[in-house]
């Protein structure tokens, strides 16, 4: 009889792999068999990508029926970073350099040649140039590619820029966007069979020996397969996308005439920014905790909770992240992916020819970039850089000689400038410079959010409730109202005796339906509430 129940449930497993489809399989065959993703077709990717393009998530019956049981898939509004999948809080990554212009330009006319050999349906692409200093490029669901800054200033030869175009916009080619939605759909369709099957099976003959047997592999089974979903399943899904991408931009800037090796450059840059980044955030985050621990020494408990509850919506990103580096990467290694590509450059050889000898189009680049009208406005934020790196090593007064340098008089709002400013003025101890710089940031139209949190904190830390929450209601303005702000809201205006406006926040809260937006609320509510029922208890 036990062997009985052991079959079933094994009989189960079977039954939940075959509801996984053959595509989640197949990638569960590559993950234990460490296939390359070149090595699962022969000949050229771009003679064989149109067989692989997922068709329009509408004509699917599995998205139909998910979305029917479920409500809407968001997996076609995740965003394509260079490293993998990016989910982009509310209101980031969509601010545009003021005067740009010539470089989006000189983005579009290396776009236009690198897609002339794609003979499928190609989708409406656009180009943005974004502020951001970082090592960075993006595709979002609606076709339109975004390059920081920091890839202009990092890259040397146009070949560097025409692949990180090329692989932006393969993720668009390949229709990446709908295979998430299928891929979603495939994996609420498989999570509802199996946690009824555990249902079902559980419901057996509780007093029988085997039956509750059964019942226990039946709901570990179910948790088994979560977690295969998590670290084996959607991990190696994720990295064949990237791989996808990374092998169609390789046979686009071949056909375009650059040079196919810098791929290798690219994914070498890519890793070094994956490493600063790491390392800015670890010391951000012990920043913050210096922040909150000298403020809850000092006396401030109620202010220091509110400094720490803002934090703690923060964390669910840092812990997912952690998680993600230890069970399995959205996204190939730089090593993984450069490999994949070297044996597909190697085996394709006579075909791609030997590209890899051809010169660097580093003149042409360097005119664009250092010697157009894209120089001048590189040259402010190389500027901006250059100050950053002094007030790390404590040169404060070179730093603002330099930035002062680039402001067009005492009410310029350059919102770059003025937040550099105040992290000078925040490192000197000069509080009211600091807060100065940080509201003329706030006020320039192309103000980041990290400008608006600065500015909200800051007035968090010193009790003015009203400035704060004034600050929030910008932030909403200018980016949408945000249901991760929603505690800290709350926070402010329980602290500031606005009772019946507090109400009307803890009810849209829980209207949110969101777990860590209502338990953020109402640890808000209770920090302020028990005291005085404790009191009037005496």
């Amino acid at each position: 009889m036990m062997r009985r129940g052991y079959a079933r449930a094994a009989a189960s497993c079977l039954l939940l792999a075959l509801l996984a489809g053959c595509k989640t399989t197949e990638n569960l065959v590559k993950e234990i068999s460490g296939e390359q993703t070149y090595e699962g077709f022969s000949g050229r990717f771009i003679e064989v990508a149109p067989s692989r393009l997922m068709k329009d998530g509408g004509e699917s019956p599995m998205i139909a029926a998910a979305e029917a049981l479920g409500g809407r898939l968001a997996g076609a509004d995740m965003t394509y970073g260079l490293g993998g999948k990016v989910r982009r809080a509310e209101g980031e990554g969509g601010v545009r350099v003021e005067g740009g212009e010539p470089l989006e330009d000189y983005m579009v006319r290396i776009l236009g040649t690198l897609l002339e050999p794609w003979r499928e349906e190609r989708p409406d692409l656009q180009v943005r140039l974004t502020p951001d200093l970082d090592f960075r490029a993006e595709t979002d669901k609606d076709g339109v590619i975004t390059v920081s800054l920091g890839v202009f200033l990092q890259c040397e030869s146009e070949d560097e820029l025409a692949f990180i175009l090329a692989h932006e916009a393969s993720h668009a080619l390949l229709r990446h966007h709908e295979s998430n939605r299928y891929n979603e759909a495939q994996k609420r369709l498989t999570d509802i069979t199996a946690n009824t099957l555990a249902v079902v099976l559980s419901k057996r003959d509780s007093k029988n020996a085997d039956s509750r047997t059964l019942n226990l592999n039946a709901w570990g089974m179910v948790e088994a397969y979560q977690v295969m979903q998590t670290t084996i399943f959607d991990p190696a899904w994720n990295r064949e996308q990237e791989d996808e991408a990374d092998l169609l931009a390789v046979d686009l800037i071949t056909a375009a005439g650059y040079n196919n090796s810098v791929y290798q450059i690219v994914l070498e840059r890519l890793h070094l920014a994956d490493e600063r980044r790491a390392a800015e955030q670890e010391a951000e985050r012990k920043e913050v905790e210096k922040r909150i621990t000298a403020v809850m020494e000092s006396g401030h408990v109620v202010e220091g909770f509110g400094m720490a509850l803002n934090q703690m919506f923060k964390a669910p990103t840092a812990i997912v992240g952690h998680v993600v580096a230890e069970a399995g990467s959205d996204h190939p290694s730089a090593e993984g992916r450069e490999n994949n590509l070297t044996g597909y450059v190697v085996r394709e050889i006579d075909t791609l020819g030997d590209s890899a000898a051809l010169p660097l189009r580093v003149d042409a680049y360097e005119k664009q970039i250092l010697h157009g009208k894209g120089g001048k406005l590189l040259a402010k934020h190389v500027y901006v850089q250059r100050a950053g790196v002094l007030i790390e090593e404590g040169d404060l007064a070179a730093a603002r000689k330099l930035l002062l340098g680039l402001l067009n008089g005492p009410k310029d709002t350059n919102a770059v400038v003025r937040y550099k400013l105040y992290q000078l003025y925040e490192k000197e101890g000069s509080p009211d410079k600091a807060m100065a710089n940080l509201e003329l940031a706030a006020k320039d139209r192309r103000a980041p959010v990290k400008v608006f949190t600065a500015l909200i904190e800051a007035h968090g830390r010193n009790g003015d409730w009203q400035r704060a929450l004034a600050g929030l209601d910008a932030m909403d303005a200018r980016f949408g109202r945000r249901r991760g702000n929603l505690p800290l809201r709350l926070e402010f205006l329980l602290q500031d005796g606005r009772l019946k406006e507090a109400q009307q926040v803890m009810t849209e809260c829980r209207a949110s339906q969101n777990r860590d937006t209502v338990a953020g609320c109402n640890a808000a509510w209770s920090q302020h509430t028990k005291p005085s029922m404790r009191k009037a208890s005496l």
